[in-house]
């Protein structure tokens, strides 16, 4: 490759992963160019070649965290639970990917792999030349083993010591994930965040939107999930059919409840259980809906997206309550 030459878009990288341990994945593939070059990628691929060429899930989002992350070489993508924060990373991993560049993946769920190995990891993907994306990089500040963390407050202060310090040394690209404030607030240990501030807030923000941001990858996500042509059609007619708005106004008398069933629909924690957990119950309503005019199928497939509307609201809670916090 020539210097100053934006690399060939083959997805290579991919399909040559030389190691797989512990949440620690490196992608074969081409030294990243000069990063002024690196940049240009975020102009390079489109939307469509994510969502299509790739089934990124929110490709859109992706490219607007990628005109932060590819020039500048660093990024925080910042979200509540659920929202899609990893899959923003692995969008970024695929653009990599499309230009055959290799990569390192970390899983930041995996708190007993020994610090200095993570920070072996950094300082290899500097050898290569080559960037690093660390999803759940905040479980390293988890305050106690009742809110998620795995391992002992002192075996975490020994894990975190080297990677820090490893991040604040290295000079390749490093796009991380953070929840969002209020749940840095409930689950985080301030004192530890404190610690090592100043090198986080070495990362430009990225605040993930709240909903998907075109039918086209909302159809893409239900698709690639296992609905069918028909549900997910349906799915994605009913925020906008005014024959339904009006029917489920006349029927509940609560504008703000059909709001809130209508708007769930594109948020990605909504769709994400739709898809995932209750695909079955989904088909099934949904078929009635179609095949048979069944009003009451229309009701519980509202209220089905209402509690899990709900549910998405106070995901924090429901959390800690899982926990055994409340």
């Amino acid at each position: 490759m020539v210097l100053g030459e934006v690399p060939a878009l083959n997805g290579e990288a991919r399909n040559s992963r030389n190691g797989n341990w512990n949440g620690i994945k490196f992608f074969d593939g081409n030294p990243m160019p000069a990063l002024e070059v690196f940049g240009r990628l975020s102009c390079e691929i489109t939307v469509k070649q994510l969502r299509e060429g790739k089934h990124v899930w929110r490709p859109e989002e992706t490219l607007e965290a990628a005109r932060t992350f590819f020039p500048k070489g660093r990024i925080m993508v910042v979200g509540p639970p659920q929202s899609g924060k990893g899959t923003i990373l692995f969008g970024l991993s695929d653009m990599c990917d499309l230009a055959g560049i290799g990569y390192v993946f970390i899983d930041g769920h995996h708190q007993e792999v020994v610090g200095e190995e993570v920070a072996q990891t950094i300082r290899q993907a500097e050898n290569n030349g080559v960037p690093v994306f660390y999803d759940s990089f905040d479980y390293l500040f988890l305050k106690s083993r009742a809110v998620g963390r795995s391992i002992s407050q002192e075996k975490q202060q020994e894990r975190i010591d080297p990677i820090m310090r490893a991040m604040e040394l290295t000079t390749i690209p490093i796009a991380i994930t953070f929840h969002d404030e209020e749940w840095q607030q409930e689950f985080l240990a301030p004192k530890l965040v404190n610690q090592w501030s100043e090198i986080t807030a070495s990362f430009p923000k990225y605040r993930i939107p709240l909903y998907l941001q075109s039918e086209d990858s909302i159809r893409r996500f239900l698709l690639d999930h296992g609905l069918s042509e028909t549900v997910t059609d349906y799915l994605l007619k009913l925020p906008q059919d005014k024959t339904i708005e009006e029917y489920l106004f006349e029927q509940l008398r609560d504008i703000s409840f059909v709001k809130a069933v209508l708007s769930g629909l594109k948020t990605y924690p909504v769709l994400k259980e739709l898809a995932r957990e209750q695909k079955e119950r989904v088909t099934v309503l949904i078929n009635k809906i179609i095949t048979d005019h069944d009003n009451q199928s229309i009701f519980r497939l509202v209220d089905l997206v209402y509690q899990l509307e709900e549910k998405r609201k106070i995901l924090t809670q429901l959390r800690r309550y899982k926990n055994g916090k409340m």
